[in-house]
């Protein structure tokens, strides 16, 4: 794995925690593919949806900065072979610990997400 594939892989992850904390559909519009298709169960419930229907509900709903709380965001593991990759990140917020497992492609020189599974995992 190149190390600079990495570093800038890392980086869009860091855009994305900054996205989610934010509220900034720009932001997370930037590091989700076009096409990408996010999927979860929190609480029980199953949900699907495309990416401008997730950026949708984020601008509709207020932000854990508007509310004054904190995301605590990390990175357990990244893998990349060439231009994909996969990472499973650690995100609590809006009183949800989640888990996200992350599909990356590395397109037009830069990385994104192409497709995210999560988890509120308790």
């Amino acid at each position: 794995m190149n190390n600079s594939s990495r570093a800038e892989a890392e980086a869009m992850l860091r855009t994305y925690f900054e996205g989610l904390y934010r509220g900034d559909v720009n932001q997370l519009r930037a590091v989700f593919h076009p096409d990408a298709v996010l999927i979860g169960d929190v609480a029980g419930i199953r949900t699907q949806r495309a990416r401008d229907v997730y950026l949708d509900v984020v601008a509709q709903r207020q932000s854990p900065e508007a509310l004054g709380q904190q995301v605590d965001a990390r990175i357990d593991a990244l893998n990349i072979a060439g231009d994909l990759g996969s990472a499973v990140a650690r995100v609590s917020m809006l009183g949800f610990n989640y888990t996200d497992f992350l599909n990356l492609v590395r397109q037009d020189g830069r990385w994104m997400i192409a497709h995210k599974l999560f988890s509120h995992t308790g």
